[in-house]
């Protein structure tokens, strides 16, 4: 099989792009990421969470 010559370069630019939209991903979604990898955020916010009835007026209707 042949390959030609500027095959290597060519092959150079693809790793790059890829590494270059791996990282503006990993940017992109770093909160995200933190999360994953972090138990004290995933436990100390389900603890926090919580349902509120919502103050109901005559005009405003209740909802979820």
């Amino acid at each position: 099989m042949y390959l030609d010559p500027g095959f290597g370069g060519m092959l150079i630019q693809l790793v790059l792009a890829i590494a270059a939209t791996a990282g503006a991903l990993m940017f992109a979604m770093r909160k995200k990421i933190g999360e994953l990898f972090s138990r004290d955020k995933k436990a100390s916010h389900s603890s926090k969470v919580s349902a509120q009835p919502l103050r109901s007026t005559d005009d405003v209707i209740d909802v979820l």
